[in-house]
C-alpha cells in the first residue's frame, strides 16, 4: 500500500538526517553517539547497525520503484556507504566492530561482515557497483566468513546482543549472525554464476 511506503520514505529521511553522514558515508548508532569519538578521534560507527542500514538500502532500492522520486537519493545514499566499507575493510576480508578504528577494535566480527558481504554482493548482482573495485572486496570478505564457521557449522565471532562497539568471546554465536551470514550466502552465490 502507498501509505507504507510513504511512512517508511518519511522516516528514512528523517533518520537521516539525524544520523547519516555523507561523509564518511555512515549512520551514527542514536543521537547519544553524535558527539562521542573513538581514540583516534573519529566519530564511533557501529559495524552491525551500518550493516543493517546498507542491508536495508539493498532491499528499499529492490522494492522501490525506479521512477520514485526518491530513488535517486536512495542510490546514493547506498553507494556512499558501499564505499565507506571498501575504505574500511581490514586485510583479513572482515570489518571491525568500530568501523573507523580497527586499532582498538580488533576482533573479527561476523554480523556486521556479514550485512556489509550482503549489501556490497547485491549491488554488484544489480550492477549498482563497480565490478573491478567492489568484486575483490566481497570475495576476500566471504573467504574470510567462511573462516569463522566451525566443523559442526557454527558461525563464530559474531559480537553478542549490543548498542555499540565493543569486545565479546570469539566463539560466540547469535541466530541474528547465522541469518546475516545466509543473506550473504545467497547473494555470493549468485555473484559465482557470472
Amino acid at each position: 500500500e502507498r501509505d507504507y511506503l510513504d511512512y517508511m520514505n518519511t522516516e528514512w529521511w528523517a533518520t537521516s538526517e539525524r544520523l547519516y553522514r555523507a561523509q564518511p558515508g555512515l549512520f551514527f548508532r542514536d543521537e547519544s553517539w553524535l558527539d562521542l569519538r573513538e581514540q583516534n578521534g573519529k566519530g564511533i560507527y557501529w559495524a552491525r547497525g551500518n550493516g543493517w542500514a546498507i542491508a536495508g538500502l539493498a532491499q528499499v532500492l529492490e522494492h522501490l520503484p525506479q521512477t520514485h522520486a526518491d530513488y535517486e537519493r536512495y542510490l546514493l545514499q547506498y553507494q556512499q556507504m558501499a564505499a565507506a566499507f571498501l575504505k574500511s575493510q581490514q586485510s583479513d576480508g572482515l570489518w571491525r566492530t568500530g568501523l573507523l578504528d580497527p586499532k582498538v577494535h580488533r576482533a573479527r566480527e561476523t554480523s556486521g561482515s556479514s550485512f556489509i558481504t550482503f549489501a556490497l554482493a547485491w549491488g554488484l548482482n544489480k550492477k549498482l557497483l563497480d565490478d573491478k573495485a567492489y568484486r575483490p572486496v566481497v570475495t576476500k570478505a566471504w573467504n574470510s566468513l567462511v573462516t569463522s564457521v566451525t566443523a559442526e557449522g557454527k558461525l563464530e565471532n559474531v559480537q553478542p546482543i549490543a548498542a555499540a562497539p565493543q569486545g565479546f568471546d570469539p566463539h560466540h554465536s547469535e541466530p541474528f549472525g547465522t541469518g546475516a551470514f545466509l543473506l550473504a550466502a545467497s547473494e555470493v552465490y549468485e555473484l559465482a554464476k557470472h
